[in-house]
């Protein structure tokens, strides 16, 4: 989720005085929704999974969109996917794609999907996102997530480190 958020982030550019990448912030926003729909105090399982959904279509669409192409918007991934490999997106690996696939009718009767498919569904959106967020970035900045070690009292904790380099200034003459 760290890596996912990380790379999303980095396609949103407003803040740093740029142009945020379509669809981007709506993209995150789903992924919470999907998540807090899985642990939240009445979880609907149906909702994340459809959620999951919502976050790939707009990450997807946001690339076709970068490459120059005009997404339709459609549910059905597999048909998104070819258009955006058509187009220069990196392929993903099919498995993931159908994790994430479900129909409408999971918003209306939550009991369509068991607890399992909808963490399934939402790791998968996950790892597409984050893979799909690295090719829409709107910054010239540079960040990595690292496993580290972090020191404390004498022992070392496991951790993940992000490392972070901002956009050179513009050169102005």
């Amino acid at each position: 989720m760290f890596l996912a958020f990380t790379r999303l982030e980095a396609a949103l550019g407003a803040h740093r005085g740029g142009t945020d990448a379509p669809y981007v912030k709506e993209a995150m926003h789903d992924l919470l929704i999907s998540a807090d729909s899985l642990i939240g105090a009445r979880p609907n399982y149906g909702q994340s999974k459809w959620e999951s959904l919502q976050a790939v279509e707009k990450i997807v669409k946001s690339c076709i969109t970068e490459k120059g192409g005009k997404p339709r918007f459609i549910h059905k991934l597999a048909e998104l996917f070819a258009v955006a490999e058509s187009a220069g997106v990196p392929k993903i690996e099919p498995a993931l794609i159908e994790a994430v696939q479900c129909s409408a009718d999971v918003r209306y009767q939550s009991t369509l999907v068991p607890k399992l498919e909808a963490v399934k569904a939402h790791h998968a959106a996950l790892a597409i996102c984050g893979d799909l967020a690295c090719g829409i970035k709107k910054t010239t900045a540079l960040s990595e997530v690292d496993q580290y070690e972090f020191p404390l009292r004498g022992i070392s904790l496991p951790g993940l480190a992000l490392h972070y380099s901002p956009p050179a200034p513009p050169f102005i003459v």
